[in-house]
């Protein structure tokens, strides 16, 4: 992947060796909602209409997808994306095809086949009354019509990362422009990756 013309060329090579050796964090990339989040207003008019099987999936994907990154976004605006906390769910090395990509370990805690992950909201999420349970009430109290939708449609609860980290990333500069090559496990996202890359320059 080329990108052109870029005036901070230094600046975004810090941030490669931040994430090759880091990660960066797992949203959901755009393509997930649709042009202009249509996927999540469709999703607002599955009571209205019928769609198909398929549609219907994607729908019901954006939403939980929805909720995951505001999730995500409101750990990293208290700089908790790293940190373990009360009524997290760690997933186990083994739990994942291939480890490489994941984060070498959790930030307090001495197991390092441990990852932290966050909830892809369901109907059978538990009610907690702990540090995780209390800021997913935050986020599903501002979104209760989205929430509704995916108890109605009885989704099931399920974790993904909230940390990735690429693997084989490497680079090349070409006068003003930077050549990147990376990998990515399934259900990651480019765009995520390059938005942390070049975000603020």
């Amino acid at each position: 992947m080329k990108i052109r013309n870029i005036s901070n060329l230094d600046d975004v090579v810090k941030k490669i060796n931040f994430v090759r050796a880091g990660g960066f964090p797992n949203y959901f990339g755009p393509q997930r909602f649709g042009i202009d989040n249509a996927n999540i207003q469709n999703a607002l008019k599955l009571n209205e209409r019928r769609v198909s099987k398929n549609l219907k999936s994607i729908y019901l994907s954006a939403i939980r997808s929805y909720f995951f990154n505001e999730i995500l976004s409101e750990r990293i605006h208290r700089n908790i994306h790293r940190t373990e906390l009360d009524g997290d769910f760690c997933l186990k090395a083994k739990d994942f095809e291939d480890n490489q990509f994941m984060l070498d370990y959790v930030q307090g805690t001495q197991d390092k086949s441990f990852f932290l992950t966050g909830s892809l909201l369901g109907d059978n999420r538990p009610e907690k009354i702990n540090d995780i349970g209390l800021l997913e009430n935050e986020i599903i109290s501002k979104n209760r019509d989205l929430f509704n939708i995916i108890k109605c449609n009885r989704m099931q609860l399920s974790q993904r990362l909230l940390i990735i980290k690429p693997m084989n990333l490497s680079y090349y500069i070409d006068l003003d422009s930077i050549c990147i090559k990376f990998d990515l496990p399934s259900g990651a996202y480019a765009t995520s990756l390059m938005r942390e890359l070049f975000k603020e320059i």
